[in-house]
């Protein structure tokens, strides 16, 4: 009996020794180690994406007329394709291609290299606001992979450029959210 006593406060002494330490350090997602029956989680986010892509300009975006914009599109291919990927540029209403192509193949070969593609164009300027986008796709085993970006002709109307204005004169009308409001 007294050694079933002895033991019963040792276990409860153990266990409130490992409880208080947990509460002072509990673990940390790098020092958990994974359930046996459950496969571990594999990474994801943008930094896997397979394509990474933006559209310059190659000098200011004009006032009004038709003058020529050089755009340059740079592609990312992060990952190997299977199939050959394509690119395509889509142009609003009243722009016109000068030079360069609107779809195409990208090459295969570039993996982790940046690929420019370039394309002049006319009507393209702030007079309105005008999007002008590119989309890649490819294919990696059975699955069609794309990307896109996307340029504006007037950046200072568009949300990105506008929201921290709209923040203001939000809290300027209804007082600072508490939840929202800018840290100091």
């Amino acid at each position: 009996m007294r050694k079933r006593t002895a033991l019963t406060l040792i276990l409860g002494l153990l266990l409130g020794i490992a409880g208080v330490a947990y509460i002072k350090q509990p673990p940390t997602l790098s020092s958990r180690k994974a359930p046996l029956l459950m496969p571990s989680r594999q990474p994801s986010g943008k930094h896997l994406a397979m394509f990474k892509l933006e559209i310059t300009t190659e000098e200011s975006i004009p006032e009004s007329g038709t003058d020529v914009v050089h755009l340059v599109g740079r592609v990312a291919i992060n990952q190997e394709l299977s199939a050959g990927g394509t690119y395509a540029w889509s142009l609003p209403e009243g722009v016109e291609v000068v030079s360069g192509s609107l779809t195409d193949a990208l090459p295969t070969d570039n993996l982790s290299n940046v690929i420019e593609l370039h394309l002049f164009v006319s009507g393209f300027n702030k007079e309105t606001q005008k999007l002008i986008s590119l989309q890649v796709s490819g294919q990696r085993g059975q699955q069609v992979l794309g990307g896109s970006a996307l340029i504006a002709s007037r950046p200072e109307d568009t949300l990105e450029a506008t929201a921290a204005e709209m923040r203001q004169r939000a809290e300027e009308q209804l007082g600072p959210s508490p939840k929202f409001s800018r840290r100091q």
